[in-house]
């Protein structure tokens, strides 16, 4: 899905653009319009909107940000903004 991609050995961030479709081996996926990834601080950030949705999860928001906890590695959060929709369901999601 990702159309473009490149890599800034000046500031060490990699990002994609034209659509990024990101899965996950336990049935997690998220689609966006690209991401920039910092490398060295261990960070990633949407550009705009991203869509979650999971075996029992739906989840938009204007945009996302991944960083690296205060503990350090393992205890990465993820903060959403630009207004948030959860749907969340005891069985899974269609």
């Amino acid at each position: 899905m990702t159309k473009k991609g490149y890599f800034n050995e000046n500031n060490h961030t990699a990002t994609t653009l034209g659509g990024t479709l990101i899965r996950r081996s336990d049935g997690f996926q998220a689609i966006t319009e690209g991401i920039t990834v910092e490398i060295e601080e261990n960070a990633v950030r949407s550009h705009g909107r991203i869509a979650i949705r999971g075996p029992r999860v739906f989840l938009e928001a204007g945009q996302a940000h991944l960083n690296q906890g205060a503990s350090g590695p393992g205890s990465e959060v993820m903060v959403f903004s630009e207004g948030v929709k959860l749907i969340y369901g005891p069985r899974p999601i269609p």
